[in-house]
């Protein structure tokens, strides 16, 4: 719920890179979020590291693919769904590579 990061310090053209740097440091930059969508995007998180540690303990052994590592798809995932509904979007089909890669 903070800023994106972004590298560019590889970068050796000094203008470009204070160009990039002086871009990314704008307010654009952070997100406007109220403290009730922060508390929101906190029960989300919260329910998928539960729901994970279930499926841990219930399927000992299985395997599957960890949320880990990938936390922020949540509430993007989340986002996009509700945005999408708002905008009358009926149906979304999530696909996903074979075998989690």
């Amino acid at each position: 719920c903070q800023s994106t990061g972004v590298e560019y310090n590889y970068i050796r053209d000094p203008e470009r890179r204070t160009w990039i740097k002086n871009w990314i440091h704008k307010d654009d930059n952070q997100p406007k979020l109220s403290i009730e969508e922060k508390k929101q995007i906190l029960h989300k998180l919260n329910q998928a590291v539960s729901f994970e540690s279930f499926l841990n303990t219930k399927f000992v052994g299985q395997k599957r693919f960890s949320i880990e590592g990938a936390e922020a798809l949540i509430p993007g995932l989340d986002e996009a769904v509700n945005h999408g509904a708002r905008h009358g979007v009926k149906e979304f089909v999530l696909g996903m590579a074979h075998r989690g890669r």
